[in-house]
């Protein structure tokens, strides 16, 4: 199947590896990558944007006939119809609109979840500072590729405050 990676409405963005199919007012954006279901089993956290809420039932049918010969389907359990000023939280991250700008940060039980874990490694490690201080690299590094794109200060520095205290407790 293919790999659904984008779906916008009403957007125009060229790019030579995303593939652009129009449907009525629908124009749906995917990654025009070929994946087998060894690789993924469909497609994930998927954002439909609308300016009008009227058009939720027409656009969730054009939707779902787009991704039906793909193999993927709109899980009703999981899908949900909001405002964008309530917020949403995808992929690890709490996007918000306000007054005038869009905020975009990590959600906090991902923060949260994440100082549990340094807090685990750092109490249950045994091995050698170095080695310590290798893994905890690793770990902060990979989480703040993740959260570079956003509002991550006060989650860094949560984290920060979170590795200095659980260090001078296992000292």
């Amino acid at each position: 199947s293919t790999g659904t990676g984008i779906i916008g409405y009403d957007y125009n963005y060229q790019h030579p590896d995303i593939v652009a199919e129009t449907n009525g007012n629908l124009t749906c954006y995917y990654f025009r990558k070929t994946v087998t279901l060894d690789e993924t089993p469909g497609a994930d956290d998927v954002v439909v944007a609308l300016r009008d809420p009227d058009d939720i039932p027409v656009v969730t049918e054009a939707v779902k006939g787009f991704l039906e010969p793909r193999g993927l389907i709109i899980s009703d359990t999981k899908s949900r119809s909001g405002k964008i000023t309530d917020g949403l939280e995808m992929v690890g991250f709490f996007v918000q609109k306000g007054k005038d700008i869009v905020s975009v940060k990590p959600r906090k039980a991902t923060v949260e979840r994440f100082k549990a874990g340094i807090v685990n490694c750092i109490s249950a490690y045994n091995g050698s500072q170095r080695d310590l201080i290798k893994k905890l690299n690793q770990m902060l590094n990979g989480w703040g590729a993740q959260f570079r794109c956003c509002d991550a200060y006060d989650a860094y520095k949560e984290i920060d405050q979170t590795v200095q205290a659980a260090l001078l407790q296992a000292a």
